[in-house]
């Protein structure tokens, strides 16, 4: 009976670093698709991550449109019927807690 062959169904590639002033290899790692992808996938994760974070606890949201400045929240809080109301709740808890006191 004839032997069949086994084929490797999963290619694999090598990423090397090289020195280009001597030609030595300084790094090297085997990847399959599956490791490609996931680094990939990782990558873009993480930079989404950072993106979110700076956006998030920095000034640089005050530049997106419809994020508004705490000054202006208030302002515009301030104005129409439910910013009426919550005024009136702050100064409801104000008054409590000079009474606590």
């Amino acid at each position: 009976m004839k032997k069949f062959k086994k084929f490797k169904t999963r290619k694999r590639y090598r990423l090397v670093f090289v020195n280009d002033n001597t030609l030595n290899t300084v790094w090297t790692m085997h990847l399959t698709r599956a490791k490609v992808w996931g680094l990939s996938a990782l990558c873009v994760a993480a930079i989404a991550a950072l993106v979110v974070c700076v956006v998030v606890w920095s000034p640089a949201s005050y530049l997106l449109p419809g994020y508004m400045r705490p000054e202006q929240r208030r302002s515009a809080r301030g104005s129409g019927r439910a910013g009426r109301h919550a005024d009136d709740r702050d100064c409801q808890r104000a008054r409590l807690c000079r009474q606590l006191a």
